[in-house]
C-alpha cells in the first residue's frame, strides 16, 4: 500500500528516522491439480540512521514485522549513490 517516515536532522548532514510500511501479498502455487490462493496483509515499522558519504548516502535501519521482538528484527545496511 505505502508506508511514512519521519526524519530527523537537516537533509546535508546525518538523520535519525522512523518509518511504518504496510502492504499486501499474493501467493499462488498448484498443488495436485488444484490451484491455491493466498493473500495476507503485511506491516512493518522501524527506526535508521542515515549519513552522506563522498560514495552517497549510506542508511542503517532496523525493522520489524508487525510486533517488537529482537528476535524477529532485520537489520538493513544500504548505500544509495548519488548520479
Amino acid at each position: 500500500y505505502g508506508g511514512v517516515e519521519s526524519v530527523f536532522g537537516p537533509a546535508g548532514r546525518g538523520q535519525a528516522y522512523l518509518f511504518f510500511d504496510a502492504g499486501w501479498v499474493r501467493t499462488t502455487s498448484d498443488d495436485a491439480g488444484m490451484t491455491v490462493v493466498e493473500e495476507n496483509r503485511l506491516t512493518g515499522f522501524g527506526l535508521g540512521v542515515r549519513a552522506p558519504t563522498a560514495l552517497g548516502s549510506i542508511d542503517l535501519s532496523l525493522g520489524f514485522a508487525d510486533e517488537l521482538t529482537f528476535d524477529e528484527g532485520k537489520l538493513h545496511v544500504a548505500l544509495i549513490q548519488a548520479f
